[in-house]
């Protein structure tokens, strides 16, 4: 049983209730895992999930087109989707082995877009 650990999730809003989607996993009882690979961080990942609560999801390996993933992801109102190269360490900040590609219509964007500034967001600046 993993007492601490790091993990990177998404919120994801569906027709029912807000859930956390948990993709990557950074820390566990105090072992830095960003060396680790994706697979490996995955693995200890669904490890830790299983038997979780409702509104606690692991977030699979889909091993398709991304296009296809985002089609579905934005048909069922998600905010987006993460892609990461398999193989990869986790590294924070923009690097070019995973991406964050969002979805424009979903409400969690609208809300950003409008707290954050329609201009900006236009013009296609990031807060950082």
């Amino acid at each position: 049983m993993v007492s601490r650990s790091s993990i990177c999730c998404a919120i994801v809003t569906t027709m029912t209730l807000p859930s956390f989607a948990h993709f990557d996993l950074i820390e566990a009882d105090g072992e830095n895992l960003k060396w680790s690979t994706l697979e490996n961080r995955k693995g200890l990942l669904a490890d830790i999930l299983k038997g979780t609560a409702d509104g606690i999801a692991f977030n699979a390996h889909f091993d398709c087109e991304g296009a296809t993933i985002f089609k579905h992801a934005c048909m069922l109102g998600f905010e987006g989707i993460v892609s990461k190269r398999l193989g990869s360490h986790y590294r924070s900040g923009r690097v070019d082995h995973w991406l964050k590609i969002k979805n424009s219509k979903s409400p969690a964007v609208h809300r950003e877009r409008d707290d954050w500034g329609a201009k900006r967001w236009a013009a296609g600046c990031r807060r950082k």
